[in-house]
């Protein structure tokens, strides 16, 4: 690892992991010079502004839906080339891109959700909550990366292109079936449950992770003191 290459030591065990790093190292060696990591930045914000806009429309189409699947396409692509292109290219600037990527992420992720609070499908509060869980995730994250010098990019399994799909599939289904809003089960509709059901599942799973590194840094500062 060079002197420059990253603040911390970047490890990725979703399920897609392997799937995803054969696609984007095919695209990243194809992709022109004149693209550069900040470009590909600026998509992936963009990318998460056309979600908004898109799930905002839905109000008076279902149709703009496709606009919002190719903002979560566009978000997706910006956010894992811009990092992958300044390693491939050894142009890494440590600081500036993890402060820049980690910011623009919450933006985008921001954006994203309150847009589809916004549309027919999802009431407000669900999404917000989601959104929340994502901040506790992203903060969790953090505070490990900088005790241990590891930055995980997923919680366990699922990591951010996973959550994407699972959102692009919803918008699928919410395209396909438009009347999916209907509520089911205490006012919440389909896609509502399913947006709870992730949130605290990986609220909760969150919470474990961090206890159990309490325990785990307890332990091992303990042992150092003995």
């Amino acid at each position: 690892m060079s002197a420059k290459s990253a603040l911390f030591v970047r490890r990725n065990n979703s399920f897609l992991a392997d799937v995803e790093g054969r696609v984007l190292g095919v695209l990243i060696a194809r992709t022109p010079q004149w693209i550069s990591p900040d470009f590909m930045t600026v998509v992936g914000l963009a990318g998460g502004l056309l979600c908004f806009v898109g799930y905002v429309l839905s109000n008076f189409s279902p149709g703009y839906l496709v606009v919002a699947e190719i903002g979560i396409l566009m978000n997706w692509l910006g956010d894992s080339l811009d990092g992958g292109l300044a390693r491939f290219r050894e142009i890494e600037r440590p600081k500036y891109g993890h402060f820049t990527d980690q910011s623009v992420d919450v933006i985008s992720i921001g954006m994203a959700l309150l847009g589809l609070g916004l549309s027919p499908w999802v009431r407000l509060d669900v999404a917000l909550a989601g959104f929340s869980t994502y901040l506790m995730i992203a903060l969790q994250c953090q505070l490990r990366a900088a005790v241990t010098g590891i930055y995980d990019i997923s919680l366990g399994k699922i990591g951010g292109t996973e959550m994407r799909l699972l959102i692009f599939l919803c918008t699928l289904i919410m395209l396909a079936f438009p009347a999916v809003y209907q509520p089911l089960f205490g006012g919440l509709g389909a896609i509502d449950l399913v947006l709870v059901i992730t949130a605290g599942s990986c609220a909760m799973v969150c919470i474990g992770v961090s206890i159990a590194m309490m325990f785990k840094l307890r332990s091992s500062e303990d042992s150092c003191n003995r």
